[in-house]
């Protein structure tokens, strides 16, 4: 939990955020997540100009606490499930699957998973008849995002859709 700040204060150096994830029941627990990275692992140092683009986190924080399937397989870092379907995607106007677990979000952009629980019993929840998932932490590790964050959205005269995230530690 991180408590408010007085300017100009601010916590510098790496951190570990732990969000917790309901696991339960195949349905409704078994199923898409909304996620947002509350750091940033493109750097090791503190950043407050608020450029976007200049802090990111990778999908790679999530696949040591959850299964993450891809459909480059091993060779795109993804773990090796019996049809390598896309468990992991990006939005931009549409969800993009993802090719490479290493492929980063600016802050404040949304992760969409596929949550199957956490990594015990692999082949229980890559492999019918699904096993529960059970509940789940996952952590991040990186740099505290701090101070003003911008993120662009996507706006056409029909309409679009984002998918944006709270890049702040919240409880």
């Amino acid at each position: 939990n991180v408590s408010s700040l007085v300017a100009p204060a601010y916590i510098a150096g790496r951190v570990k955020v732990e969000n917790f994830i309901k696991g339960g029941a195949i349905d409704p627990f078994r199923t898409y997540r909304m996620l947002s990275s509350p750091v940033y692992d493109n750097s090791g140092s503190l950043i407050l100009a608020n450029t976007e683009g200049n802090r990111s986190a990778k999908f790679s924080q999530l696949i040591d606490d959850m299964i993450l399937s891809g459909s480059t397989g091993v060779a795109g870092g993804f773990d090796a499930t019996p049809f390598a379907q896309p468990s992991a995607w990006t939005f931009n106007n549409a969800f993009v699957p993802l090719t490479n677990i290493n492929t980063s979000v600016n802050a404040g952009k949304g992760m969409y998973v596929f949550f199957r629980g956490n990594r015990d019993n692999f082949t229980g929840k890559t492999v019918v008849p699904f096993v529960p998932v059970e509940d789940t932490v996952i952590d991040f590790d990186g740099v505290l995002n701090q101070g003003d964050i911008t993120v662009s959205l996507n706006h056409t005269p029909n309409g679009a859709f984002n998918l944006v995230g709270n890049p702040y530690a919240a409880t």
